[in-house]
């Protein structure tokens, strides 16, 4: 390689360094005009700072963290709460999720929350909830319940239930009966345990029609809270379907049975309620509903765990 030849590749290499060099930089001033907007659109600094800090700690590109704060920003634009989109990504992050599979998560979620929006805004406008916000002790403006219900609801979507689902129980849940009865509190609440029920990925129905049931049984925020982790353990320690434990606590419910109680029954593992052991007709341990076979008899073997449950006497 003669001496002419080499000044060209050197000056193809300063080149194409001085390329790389500019990209990156103008990454990087992309970058912190978002941060900007974000911190000017609500977005919390604190939040954003330890974005960018664990962003470039873990190897996340400026590319990559820049599609954050877009969407971040884009949900800020729709008068949607993007602090989740932010949130979401920090989550991933302190999982040590890589980045690759961080992006498509949070452009998942803000989705989600465009969907929720389509349904929570027309319910939030009709009389009765706009009556419900205006009772004295609310904890919370319009404008922030507003922003949590979508949260709680775009939940629903990423998980994959039906539009029609969500639509249903916000339907429910703004009757005036219902909205007479409960909180702005429990209402939410409501919504956001909706995914955590154990059969809502496979029936959402059902789970909905409980949720409702609770409400109108007297479930406050705090019951509610507890049912997703109460049907898990009442399926565990009578090992029956979760379809099963949810039909015997929505007929607890139906028998009039104080939300307490029905929460101690599921922990228990009594089903039907009462003592251990007793199952609503058609909830018997049968071969075919995945239980202990040969032991059709009402009862069985459900006193797994007795009343040693939390919070059992």
């Amino acid at each position: 390689m003669n001496v002419l030849e080499h000044l060209l590749l050197a000056g193809l290499m300063g080149g194409l360094l001085l390329l790389t060099t500019g990209s990156v930089q103008a990454q990087g001033t992309k970058v912190s005009a978002l941060i900007e907007k974000a911190e000017a659109a609500g977005i919390e600094q604190s939040a954003v700072t330890e974005l960018q800090n664990r962003a470039q700690s873990q190897g996340m590109s400026n590319q990559q963290l820049q599609q954050i704060l877009e969407s971040a920003l884009d949900l800020s634009d729709q008068n949607l709460p993007g602090q989740v989109a932010i949130d979401k990504a920090l989550e991933g992050l302190s999982k040590g999720v890589p980045a690759d599979r961080i992006i498509p998560a949070v452009l998942n979620i803000a989705e989600g929350m465009r969907q929720a929006a389509e349904i929570v805004d027309p319910w939030m406008k009709r009389p009765e909830v706009q009556q419900m916000m205006g009772r004295p002790g609310r904890s919370m403006s319009q404008n922030n319940y507003r922003g949590q219900m979508i949260r709680a609801a775009s939940k629903s979507f990423v998980q994959k239930i039906p539009p029609g689902q969500v639509k249903r129980i916000f339907n429910e849940i703004g009757n005036k009966e219902i909205l007479s009865e409960r909180s702005a509190a429990d209402l939410l609440t409501a919504i956001n345990v909706l995914p955590d029920l154990p059969t809502t990925s496979t029936q959402p129905e059902t789970s909905a029609s409980l949720i409702v049931r609770a409400l109108r049984g007297g479930f406050d925020a705090d019951k509610l809270q507890q049912l997703p982790s109460a049907m898990k353990m009442g399926q565990q320690r009578s090992q029956l379907p979760a379809a099963s434990v949810i039909k015997g606590a929505a007929q607890q419910m139906e028998q009039g049975t104080p939300a307490k109680q029905v929460l101690q029954n599921l922990f228990n593992g009594n089903i039907g309620g009462g003592p251990p052991g007793n199952l609503p007709p058609g909830l018997e341990r049968r071969p075919d509903r995945g239980n202990n076979p040969g032991n059709n008899n009402r009862g069985g073997n459900n006193n797994r765990g007795g009343n040693n449950g939390p919070g059992g006497r």
